[in-house]
This record gives C-alpha cells, structure tokens and sequence, in this order.
C-alpha cells in the first residue's frame, strides 16, 4: 500500500498547505509552531552551486507556484538557497548545475529568533515570503537526471 503524500515529501503539497495556513493566519508564530524544525525531501534542479568556505550555498529550482500573502500581495516562488550540512559538502560536489536532486532540508526552529516562514513586508510596499532551511543534503549522491 502506497503512503500518502505529505507535505514534507512533496513541494506541490507543501505550497498548497502553506498558501492555506497563511489565510487562516498569517502570524509567523503560528506558521512557525506548525512548520518548524520539520524535515523536508523534496526534488529539484540545482541552478546555483557556491561551496566556499565562508557561505556554502546550493540553489535549487522547485516547480513555480504562486502564495497569496494578503488581499493584495503574492509571493512567487521559484525555488531556494539551501545552506548545505557540513558534513555533506563532499556529496554535493559530485553534482553540478543542471542535475536533478532529490534533497533533505531541515525548516529553521519555531524557538529560532529567525522564523522558518516569514512574510516580510519592504518599504516598496511588496511583501516577500521567506523560507529558511538548513543542513541541506543530497539524498543521490550521483546525478539523477533520469529522476522523474
């Protein structure tokens, strides 16, 4: 028998559960105790990839998909900058840009001062809607390109 799919396996479910707990309420606390420090396996495409010493980063393209933050403001998201683990640079210098990747990602700590998911009003009057995540790893430690 085949598991459901939850939102910590699958990015469509994920937008489609946050789009939702941001119209029930939209406090970063709230979407804070629900999402916070939750692991997440999702896939995507690796479109940046910057392992220096100082600020390791790996970006990774997710399908689009659209959040509305208010009546009037969405946020468009395209995919994120995952800070990768430490212990999984080596892994994630195996793979290039343009790999497919199937990744693990913790979302940051409801107790963080620095919420997991926050709506972040600018003075142009947009609203964006970050996502923190951390101690990314790849789960193929070869190119999957062949993934569906």
């Amino acid at each position: 028998m085949n598991e459901p799919i939850n939102w910590t396996t699958s990015w469509d479910v994920f937008t489609n559960l946050l789009q939702d707990k941001i119209a029930e309420n939209r406090s970063t606390q709230s979407l804070a105790a629900f999402f916070g420090g939750k692991l997440v396996q999702w896939k995507g495409i690796i479109d940046d990839m910057d392992l220096d010493d100082l600020s390791p980063s790996i970006g990774i393209a997710l399908p689009e998909r659209i959040i509305h933050i208010n009546n009037t403001d969405k946020a468009r998201l395209v995919g994120i900058s995952l800070p990768p683990a430490s212990d999984a640079i080596d892994q994630w210098a195996r793979l290039k840009v343009g790999d497919r990747v199937i990744f693990q990602a913790v979302l940051g700590r409801a107790d963080s001062p620095f919420p997991p998911i926050e709506p972040i009003q600018l003075s142009s009057d947009r609203t964006i809607l970050r996502i923190r995540m951390g101690n990314g790893r790849p789960l193929n430690p070869a190119p999957c390109n062949q993934m569906p």
